[in-house]
C-alpha cells in the first residue's frame, strides 16, 4: 500500500492539535490539584479559618520563624550592655568563713585582726515543707455558773484535719491560670511539696472556689456590660474529647470567659454580658454583629 505524503502531513497535523489540547488540559489538572493540596493544608495558622476548624488534628512540623540562621554566636553580643545578678543589701542569712590556721605554716590565727571581709552571694530556695499548725481551742467550766465554755476557733477553721488558704490558691492558680490537668497538678505537690493531695480534694476545692467567686465574676460581668468599647471573641476546644467554645469578653481592664458547648446565640446569652451592653463591640466575625442586632430589636419590642 503506498503512503502519501499529504496524507502523512495531515496526520502529522492532527496529531500535533491533539497534543496542544493535551497540554491545556494537563496545566488545568496541574492548577485544580494544586489549588485542592492548599486547601487541604490549610488551617488557622496558615490561612484565614478560626482555630476551631483545625478539626485537632496532627499538623506537620513546620519552621515557627522565617528568620535566616546567623552566623553570630548564641548569646549577648559585643556592645550589648547585659544584665547579671546582683548582690543585696540585707541578705536573710549569714555565714560566716572564719580563718583561724594560716594555711602557708600553721600558725594559730583567731587572736589576729580581720582586716577585710569579701562576700560572695547565693541565691536559692530552701527545702519547701508543709508546715501544721494546731488551733487549742480551752474548754473551761465557770467557778460561779459551773457552765461550761470553749474558746472558738478561727471562722476559716472547720475540720478536726484540713487544707489552709496558701495551698488551696496555689490550687487554683495552677489549674486555672496555669492551666495544669489534675493528674499532673498532683504530681508537682507531690515532687516540690510531697504533699499527696487526690484529684478529688483539687475538684472540691475548685467547686468551692468558684461558688464563693460568684459574686465577684457577676460584678465583672456588670461592669463589662457597661463599658463604651469592648471586644468579644469565641474559639474553640475540647474538654474530656468533647467539643466546647470558649467565649471571651473583655474591655482594657477586665475579662470573663465563659465555657458552653454551643457558639451562638444561647452561649451568648447565657454568659449574660451581650445582652445589657449597648457600647461599641469589636468582633471578627459578621456573626456576632447579627446576633447583637436581633438580640437588641427583640429587647425593644418586649
Amino acid at each position: 500500500m503506498e503512503i502519501k505524503v499529504e496524507d502523512l502531513l495531515l496526520e502529522i497535523a492532527k496529531l500535533r492539535k491533539e497534543i496542544e489540547k493535551l497540554k491545556i488540559e494537563n496545566e488545568q489538572l496541574k492548577r485544580e490539584n494544586a489549588m485542592l493540596k492548599a486547601r487541604l493544608g490549610m488551617n488557622s495558622s496558615n490561612s484565614s479559618f478560626p482555630p476551631s476548624s483545625d478539626k485537632f488534628g496532627k499538623k506537620k512540623d513546620k519552621n515557627r520563624s522565617l528568620r535566616k540562621k546567623s552566623d553570630k554566636a548564641s548569646g549577648g553580643q559585643i556592645g550589648h550592655k547585659g544584665s547579671t545578678l546582683e548582690k543585696v543589701d540585707n541578705p536573710d542569712f549569714v555565714v560566716e568563713l572564719p580563718n583561724d590556721i594560716c594555711p602557708h605554716c600553721a600558725a594559730n590565727l583567731k587572736e589576729v585582726k580581720v582586716e577585710e571581709v569579701k562576700t560572695r552571694h547565693v541565691f536559692d530556695i530552701f527545702e519547701i515543707k508543709i508546715n501544721v499548725t494546731e488551733y487549742q481551742a480551752h474548754l473551761k467550766t465557770c467557778p460561779h455558773c459551773n457552765k461550761k465554755s470553749i474558746s472558738e476557733f478561727p471562722e476559716n477553721v472547720t475540720h478536726n484535719a484540713q487544707y489552709g488558704a496558701n495551698i488551696k490558691g496555689l490550687i487554683l492558680n495552677l489549674n486555672v491560670y496555669h492551666c495544669l490537668p489534675y493528674k499532673r497538678l498532683t504530681e508537682l505537690l507531690i515532687d516540690v511539696f510531697n504533699l499527696k493531695i487526690s484529684e478529688g480534694t483539687i475538684y472540691n476545692t475548685l467547686k468551692t472556689a468558684h461558688t464563693k467567686l460568684e459574686k465577684v465574676e457577676n460584678f465583672f460581668k456588670e461592669q463589662l456590660a457597661k463599658s463604651e468599647v469592648a471586644h468579644a471573641d469565641e474559639t474553640g476546644t475540647k474538654v474530656n474529647g468533647f467539643r466546647r467554645w470558649i467565649h471571651s469578653f473583655s474591655n482594657d481592664k477586665l475579662t470573663v470567659l465563659t465555657s458552653h458547648k454551643n457558639r451562638g446565640k444561647k452561649a451568648i446569652v447565657e454568659a449574660g454580658i451581650l445582652p445589657n451592653f449597648h457600647g461599641i463591640l469589636s468582633h471578627d466575625c459578621l456573626l456576632m454583629i447579627v446576633l447583637m442586632l436581633l438580640m437588641h430589636f427583640v429587647m425593644l419590642i418586649y
